[in-house]
């Protein structure tokens, strides 16, 4: 069967899957490229904020889930 596909990027691609790929549900953005201040997106399902986190002995990125349960 078919398996849904999803982006990672900046604000700006993930605005341009927003508006431009109806057949993307996943778009997740990363602050680290989406200017100064950082610009969110309405279209992001995911976001990362934060990288390099020590925790649990391992350095880990920190993410927000906001509307895709399969991620």
């Amino acid at each position: 069967g078919a398996h849904p596909v999803g982006v990672y990027g900046s604000y700006t691609v993930i605005e341009y899957a927003g508006q431009h790929w109806p057949g993307v549900p996943y778009r997740w953005q990363t602050y680290a490229w989406s200017g100064t201040p950082t610009q969110v997106s309405a279209y992001q399902t995911m976001y990362q904020f934060l990288n390099q986190q020590y925790l649990c002995n391992r350095y880990v990125d920190m993410d927000r889930h906001f509307d895709s349960p399969a991620w």
